[in-house]
C-alpha cells in the first residue's frame, strides 16, 4: 500500500498566514523594550564619557597649586598649575647645621634642605613654587621690577630646578636636597608652614572646550586637555589665560553641545568652588553631568 499522507498547499499557506500574523502581533510588544534597551545603552555609554572627564578634571584640580586656578570670559576654558610633590623646606639650621632658605638673599641663593618624603617626585627642570597667594607685583599682573608678587603665572615665587639630592648639607641623613635656578629678585614671601610645592616642568593644565554647539541632534565640540604650552621661564601668561597657540591636546570627550566653568575663589580660611557641567548629544540623545569640587587655597 501506497502511504498518502502530507499537507495541501492550502494548509501551507494557512500555516504561513498565521505565523506571520503571531510574528507581527509578537513584534508590537518586543518593540518599545527593545528600542528601550537601545537607548538606555546610548544614554549609559554618554553618561561614562561625561562622568569620566568631570571626574578626571576634578582628580587633577584637587592637586593644584593653591590659588592658581583660572577661568576664562567665555566660561570654557579653565587652567590651573598642577603639582607633583609638596613638602617642607629647612627654616632654621639644627646644632649649626643645614642649608636653609634664605628670603633675603637672590642671586646667591641656588639650594636648601626640605623634609618629608624621599625622593621626592621633582627632577631638574620642574619647577618649585612657595607661598602661592595669586597676587601680583601689581595690578595688572604685567612684568614689574622688582618682581615681588606671589603669583606663579607671574613667576616671582617659581623657580626653575636644576636638580634633587638624597644626601643633605652637613651629611644629615633625614631628608633631601633640592637646587635651583637664581633670580635677580629674592624669593618674596616666606610660607607660614614652611611649605614648597614642586610642579611638573610642562607647567600649567587647560581644560577647553571648544566648537561647542549642536549639528541636527549631535553635539559638534571637544574637551581636550592641553599642557606644555607654557614652558620656559617668561613664557606664563600671568595677566590673561591664553586660549590660542595651546598646540595639540588630549582629547577626553567629544559630541559637546553645551560646556561651563566657573569658579568662586574664596578666601585662605575658605575652600574654593568649582563648578563643571557638561552636555553630550549623540543620535537625538543628551546627557548633562554637574560635578563641583572644593578646592583648599590655604598658601
Amino acid at each position: 500500500m501506497t502511504d498518502n499522507r502530507g499537507f495541501t498547499l492550502i494548509e501551507a499557506v494557512a500555516v504561513i498566514v498565521i505565523t506571520g500574523i503571531l510574528a507581527g502581533v509578537v513584534a508590537v510588544f518586543i518593540a518599545k523594550p527593545v528600542q528601550g534597551y537601545v537607548d538606555t545603552v546610548r544614554r549609559a555609554a554618554l553618561s561614562d564619557i561625561a562622568d569620566g572627564a568631570l571626574r578626571r578634571i576634578g582628580r587633577e584640580v584637587r592637586t593644584a597649586v593653591p590659588n592658581s586656578i583660572r577661568v576664562d570670559a567665555t566660561n570654557r576654558y579653565l587652567e590651573f598649575i598642577p603639582t607633583n610633590d609638596g613638602v617642607r623646606y629647612r627654616a632654621e639650621q639644627t646644632a649649626g647645621v643645614g642649608n636653609i632658605l634664605d628670603f633675603t638673599l637672590s642671586s646667591t641663593e641656588t639650594s636648601f634642605d626640605i623634609f618629608g618624603v624621599s625622593p621626592v617626585s621633582a627632577t631638574a627642570n620642574d619647577y618649585l613654587v612657595i607661598f602661592n597667594t595669586g597676587q601680583c607685583s601689581n595690578g595688572s599682573c604685567t612684568a614689574a621690577n622688582p618682581c615681588v608678587g606671589a603669583n606663579a603665572y607671574e613667576g616671582c615665587n617659581r623657580r626653575t630646578l636644576t636638580g634633587t639630592s638624597t644626601t643633605l648639607s652637613g651629611g644629615v641623613s633625614y631628608g633631601t636636597g633640592v637646587s635651583f635656578t637664581a633670580t635677580a629678585n629674592p624669593l618674596p614671601f616666606d610660607s607660614p608652614g614652611h611649605r614648597v610645592n614642586f610642579v611638573p616642568s610642562t607647567g600649567p593644565v587647560i581644560f577647553a572646550c571648544e566648537g561647542v554647539g549642536t549639528v541636527g541632534t549631535t553635539g559638534t565640540g571637544t574637551l581636550k586637555r592641553y599642557t606644555g604650552y607654557a614652558t620656559g621661564a617668561g613664557t606664563w601668561n600671568p595677566s590673561a589665560l591664553p586660549t590660542s597657540g595651546l598646540g595639540t591636546g588630549t582629547l577626553l570627550a567629544d559630541s559637546i553641545s553645551a560646556c561651563t566653568f566657573t569658579y568662586a575663589a574664596g578666601v585662605t580660611a575658605r575652600s574654593g568652588l568649582l563648578t563643571l557641567s557638561l552636555t553630550i548629544s549623540r543620535s537625538g540623545e543628551s546627557v548633562t553631568l554637574y560635578h563641583e569640587v572644593h578646592v583648599d587655597n590655604q598658601p
